[in-house]
């Protein structure tokens, strides 16, 4: 059978000087990730080898909220993950650890090259499936996105997180101006985040 494999790290875990707080950070989320999607789960996600994750989901549709549940939980550590779609030859009664199959061996081999890699842009989301049309679209939106959220500090980022709620609520529950809000998404490209994220949702729910 087919499915979606999720396994990602946390970059630079040995240098972290406050990495049990970001273990703790990282198991939350996975719990919060398990029980909002327990339904689509061919695998519950774990933490294993210390500093690594992994989990399987039916369908890709989920993906991305899965990695951005998980980079969110995580900052300012980061996340390196990855997103394959492929054949899954033994489930072991749901035990991801477990599982067997090509997907996973194509899961493993892209994290290591992506922790290999020494240039740059730095490559933290990489998507790998049977399409490599689509996997060309995802991976370059995951690019972009990522290169737009370097340039943005802890006030950007909680524009971003609220930009549902308006520019008025918004400056109301952050304490700043209305025009610091106008500012912060006309200079730090959040409206073009939010569309590319919209577009990798698309994508994802075209795979499925």
């Amino acid at each position: 059978m087919h499915g979606c494999v999720i396994v990602g790290d946390i970059v630079k875990s040995r240098k972290l000087e406050d990495l049990p707080a970001v273990l703790g950070r990282l198991k939350r989320a996975l719990n919060r990730i398990n029980r909002r999607h327990r339904d689509d789960l061919l695998g519950a996600f774990k933490v294993f080898g210390g500093d690594s994750f992994e989990g399987v989901l039916w369908t890709p549709c989920h993906a991305y909220d899965v990695y951005r549940e998980i980079a969110m939980a995580l900052r300012p550590a980061r996340a390196r993950c990855v997103v394959a779609m492929g054949e899954i030859t033994d489930l072991a009664d749901g035990n991801v650890l477990e599982m067997n199959g090509p997907v996973f061996e194509r899961a493993a081999q892209r994290l290591e090259e992506m922790r290999k890699l020494r240039s740059r842009p730095k490559v933290y989301l990489s998507f790998v499936s049977d399409m490599p049309d689509q996997d060309s679209l995802l991976n370059a939106l995951a690019m972009l996105i990522l290169a737009i959220q370097e340039k943005w500090k802890e006030t950007t980022w909680e524009v971003a997180e609220s930009a549902d709620l308006g520019v008025n609520e918004i400056a109301r529950r952050l304490g700043i101006s209305r025009m610091e809000v106008h500012r912060k998404f006309s200079i730090f490209g959040i409206d073009a985040v939010a569309q590319a994220e919209r577009e990798i949702q698309a994508v994802l729910n075209r795979m499925k």
